[in-house]
Order: C-alpha cells, then structure tokens, then sequence
C-alpha cells in the first residue's frame, strides 16, 4: 500500500503542471495578441513587385525584437536566503512570406523548435533557482482572395515529450502556392543561475542578405542599462540608430528596405560577400581590452587581427604574452640562441 506521502506528491507534482500548462497558454494567447493585434504596414502587405514574380519566396517583411530586462529576487538555497540576480530575454523573430513556387512551399511547409527547456536548480520543494527557455509559435495563411487562416499550433507533434524537454513540430495545413504565410516564433528565456551571460553565449549575427529578397527587415534591441555591448558592422553594414529610454535603457534600431537574395548557393561566403552586423551583449561590470578594440571593427577577421597585433605593441592588458614567453625560456641568452619557430611556437601558446 503506498503512503500518504506518495499522494500528496503525486498531487503538488499535478498541480504543478497544471499550472505551468495554464501560465503557457495564457502567454501564447498574449504573444499573438500582441504581435498580430496592431501590425505596421509591412505586415499587411500581400503582393509582391512585378519584377519578383519569378522568385520562389519573396520576403514581404521581417522582424527580429529582443528585450532585455534584469532584477532581483529574493530566494532559498542551500547557501541560504538572499537576493538572487533575475534575467529575462524576449526574442520575436517574425516574417510575413509570398510563397511563389513548390520549392519554397516546400521549405515552409513545416515549423520545428524548442517548445520548452527547463534547467533549474532546485532546493527541496519550494526553493528553485530558474533556467528554463519557452518558445510561442503563430502562423496563419493568408489566401490570394484575401480570407485568413489562423492554424491551431495545439495540433502540433511532439518530437520530445519529457517534463523538461520539449520539442514541437508543426505542420501548415492547406499552405499552397500563391499563399501568403504569416509566422513568428517568440522565446523567453529567464535565468537565475548567473549563466550563459558572456558574449559568446549571446552574439547575434545578421547577415544582410537571404535566400530570398527581403522588402523590409526591421531589427530592435531593448537592452537592460547594466547590459555591455559590443557591435561590428562589416562589409558597408549600416549602424544602428541608438537611443536611451526614461530608465536608461539602451535602445538599438535598424529600418532595411529591399535587401538582395545571394547570388549563388554553390559559392556564396556570406561573411565576405555580404555586410553584416554582429552584436553581443552581456552583464559584465565593464568590456574587457579585447572586446573594446573588437567593437567597432569592420569584421571579427578585422577585430581579431588587431587584438593579435596588440599582444605585440605591448598595450596594457596584453603584455603579458612578451613577459611570460621571457619568462619561460629563463633568461634573454636562451630566448636568443633558440630557433625563431620554437619561440613562436611557445609564444602561441602562451596566447
């Protein structure tokens, strides 16, 4: 006979889940409220110029917004109660597509992503420290006599279906040729472990061109004024207009208009072909000297020369390449009488 214990478990575990479904549902209904209740023009929009009627796709429009917001919260743990730092990132890619011909019906035909990843630490029943990443998806299929289609993303297939772990799948019903598809994928991710908040874990690249022509990509970022960035624009990219909100918040905007498709599959290199922006943020107290001689660069090939190319001016911060490489070979009279690639060798290491 089980005990008592086992049921009131089984029971919280219940409720717990219950509530989370309930709390997904409602943000899914509030992301498509948001997104598709008050489009700007470019979300309306329906044909396409005469000129690009060959096309397979034609990108009408697209979005890509990030928020970045942090706080505290008071928590338990196992080092006890205190304050615990609270970030959030919101990401909505969204895109608004002329679907010309089989190829590109195809190739939208479906949508898979990660429907929930949940990574949290937790400290007996109720003290949790949180790491989980939620994905929201909306399509809809606008037909040529102008009726809308909104699919039921609920009739989605679950490729992974562990409480955790979630992967979705979803199929667009009756998307043909000659429709118009309007999808936007939305992820929420909040941490509360102090992870995943280098540069490296949240550099984004935009390369300014597609497989298709776009008529208009709009890209904004909101980021938490304790948030450090560093940018490149390479290959003639536009800069971003830069602004600061009432709270000092950083505001990052970029309007593009007609971008190109890549001229070719086979042989396109798109970080040396095409402009592009790199941006990467992260709560960081100040950039590090590598960083700010990266930022700004025209490429990261740029960047990462003349941060090479500093460890041999000796500025401060990359000195210490010349002084341990002396150091390990003991004395200037062995550094001497030691061949050229041997001290290189050493002195690549040592970078």
């Amino acid at each position: 006979m089980r005990s008592p214990l086992f049921f009131i478990c089984f029971l919280l575990f219940s409720i717990t889940v219950c509530a989370q479904d309930k709390d997904y549902a409602e943000k899914a209904a509030q992301f498509q409220k948001d997104i598709w209740g008050n489009p700007g023009a470019e979300f309306k929009a329906t044909a396409t110029p005469a000129n690009m009627n060959n096309e397979s796709a034609v990108v009408l429009a697209r979005s890509y917004n990030a928020l970045w917001t942090s706080g505290s919260r008071f928590k338990f743990t196992l080092m006890g109660a205190g304050l615990s730092k609270h970030m959030e990132k919101t990401i909505i890619f969204h895109e608004r597509v002329k679907i010309n011909d089989k190829t590109a019906l195809e190739n939208f035909s479906t949508i898979e992503y990660q429907k929930k990843l949940d990574n949290s630490t937790s400290f007996g029943i109720t003290a949790k420290l949180r790491n989980t990443k939620n994905t929201f998806i909306g399509v809809k299929v606008i037909k040529p006599n102008g009726k809308e289609v909104t699919v039921n993303t609920s009739e989605e297939v679950l490729l992974k279906d562990e409480t955790k772990d979630k992967k979705g799948k979803l199929a667009i019903p009756d998307l043909q040729v000659g429709d118009v598809l309007d999808y936007y994928i939305a992820n929420v991710d909040v941490n509360e472990n102090l992870g995943g908040e280098s540069f490296e874990d949240n550099e984004n690249v935009f390369i300014l061109a597609d497989e298709y022509p776009i008529l208009s990509y709009n890209i904004d970022f909101q980021f938490d004024k304790k948030v450090k960035t560093k940018m490149i624009f390479a290959n003639g990219a536009p800069h971003f207009a830069e602004s600061h909100d009432k709270d000092d918040n950083q505001l990052l905007s970029l309007k593009l208009h007609n971008l190109p498709k890549y001229q070719s599959h086979l042989w396109t290199a798109p970080l040396r072909q095409y402009p592009y922006i790199e941006i990467g943020g992260a709560y960081v107290s100040s950039l590090t000297p590598q960083d700010k001689i990266i930022s700004g660069q025209n490429s990261m090939f740029e960047g990462q020369r003349e941060v090479l190319e500093a460890f041999f001016r000796e500025e401060p911060g990359y000195d210490f390449v010349e002084r341990e490489t002396k150091d390990f070979f003991g004395s200037k009279k062995n550094l001497k009488n030691t061949p050229l690639d041997s001290v290189m060798k050493v002195m690549y290491d040592i970078w």
